[in-house]
């Protein structure tokens, strides 16, 4: 069996404590071997505010990574699908209703 991981990671460094490195790693198990690869090194914050923002920003990448690998559905996009819809609502075409005929079952269902 195959499987594979993606994980943000925040790594110090003994030399230099006070700066984070976050990075995008994979964690590839094959069988019962594990495996990890940077997939991204995406910077170095040396403040909490700038690890969160690099967190934040790693987020993201991660996103795009694994849609890339495994698209998600729906398999059109969504705004393609409005304007189709949009247009088919559009039709120029009256339709003949006759009122008559839905006030009549309107009324003998008043009745039952």
């Amino acid at each position: 069996m195959h499987s594979d991981i993606m994980f943000i990671r925040r790594k110090k460094t003994p030399k230099t404590p006070n700066r984070i490195s976050i990075q995008i790693v994979e964690s590839i198990r094959t069988g019962n071997k594990v495996s990890q690869s940077i997939l991204r090194h995406v910077g170095i914050g040396e403040t909490d505010e700038e690890v969160e923002q690099l967190i934040s920003l790693a987020e993201t990448i991660k996103t795009r990574l694994e849609e890339d690998r495994q698209p998600s559905l729906p398999l059109f996009s969504p705004d393609s699908f409005a304007e189709d819809r949009a247009k088919k609502q559009k039709d120029d075409n009256p339709i003949n209703v006759n009122l008559r005929f839905t006030r009549r079952a309107t009324i003998q269902r008043r009745h039952l």
